[in-house]
């Protein structure tokens, strides 16, 4: 009996365990998700605010090339050849590759962000097959030792079943008498009953 409630034992607290272990893997996917949820977003605020600011940095270039323009054509000069021409082409190309460079590092730092998404979807995906398996395993263990406990309680029921021996018999079987002729007093007497063990 002890080794029949033993191995029912085993088995429920295998499946317990199992059960556990695919509620902790629940909450670290759904964790896990809303990481990665937060990540994506994270990049794509990055690639907003990059562009807003990329196109605030051109439009601060074009305005203090305007008054460059303003300011040359003031003095009489001819904002379309040498110095003058050379110093408002060096303000539109400061003004690009301010728009360029703050696009870039927008770009680098959504990509970091969209890097750990993808790392924390796989991790969680292998994270979740590896507790599938362990919780797998945990149910084989289980039923495993369960199935021994009641094999070895069936051998205990089986053992005291067939270890009590018949008690010997013992056969009354009465045997017709004979008569014994005694001459000395001219009587008879009767054989006595013989009893025999079986």
């Amino acid at each position: 009996a002890s080794a029949a409630i033993g191995g029912a034992a085993s088995l429920y607290g295998a499946k317990q365990q199992s059960d556990a272990m695919q509620r902790k893997a629940e909450f670290d996917r759904e964790q896990a998700r809303g990481n990665a949820e937060l990540a994506d977003f994270q990049a794509d605020d990055a690639l907003r605010r990059g562009d807003i600011d990329a196109k605030r940095a051109l439009r601060q270039g074009r305005a203090v090339e305007g008054e460059q323009r303003a300011a040359l054509a003031a003095q009489g000069i001819d904002i379309n050849s040498g110095s003058a021409g050379a110093i408002l082409g060096e303000t539109q190309d400061m003004a690009h590759e301010d728009y360029e460079t703050i696009k870039n590092n927008a770009w680098r730092e959504a990509w970091g962000f969209k890097t750990a998404a993808s790392n924390v979807r796989g991790s969680s995906k292998f994270n979740d097959a590896a507790v599938r398996n362990q919780a797998r395993n945990t149910l084989l263990i289980g039923g495993l030792n369960a199935a021994s406990s009641f094999a070895q309680a069936g051998a205990y029921a089986a053992k005291g079943a067939g270890g009590a021996r018949k008690p010997a018999s013992v056969d009354l079987d009465m045997e017709s008498p004979d008569d014994l002729e005694l001459p000395e007093f001219g009587s008879s007497l009767k054989k006595p009953r013989s009893y025999r063990l079986r």
